[in-house]
């Protein structure tokens, strides 16, 4: 009964060891082609992968901290670069998206939730009244 009891217990450490190891490298593979997108001066795709390996969580993973600090930095980038607040909802919510999705019995990098909130409010804001402007009728003179 115990060499069973062994050779079940074997089995689930490897296979979660198996499941951790793959996690942890896409996370890697993403963070990587973020990178060179960015260099590359694709910036909305960066934001794809950045997102795409913020949600290959693992503990101990320091690709997911480094992927939600760069969307961070991108969505702030954007906001200064862009007239229209499209561009930076796009990295905000992918950061905001990526700390939800990573959620278990606990919320590893919760942090990032109110200062997502608030960024995606004020963007929301602008882009309201951007299109209230546009949408107004000009004055005839």
């Amino acid at each position: 009964m115990k060499s069973k009891t062994a050779w079940i217990v074997l089995t689930v450490i490897i296979t979660v060891g198996l499941i951790w190891i793959n996690t942890y490298r896409r996370s890697v593979r993403y963070f990587n082609e973020a990178q060179d997108l960015m260099a590359d001066g694709k910036i909305l795709d960066a934001v794809t992968s950045y997102e795409i390996a913020a949600h290959a969580y693992t503990p101990w993973n320091t690709y997911v901290q480094r992927s939600m600090e760069r969307l961070w930095e991108i969505g702030q980038r954007l906001e200064k670069e862009k007239e229209d607040p499209a561009y930076a909802l796009i990295a905000y919510r992918s950061l905001r998206s990526s700390v939800f999705a990573i959620r278990s019995f606990y919320m590893p990098y919760r942090e990032w939730i109110p200062r997502c909130d608030e960024k995606i409010r004020l963007l929301v804001l602008k882009q309201k009244q951007q299109m209230a402007a546009q949408a107004a009728p000009t004055p005839e003179i």
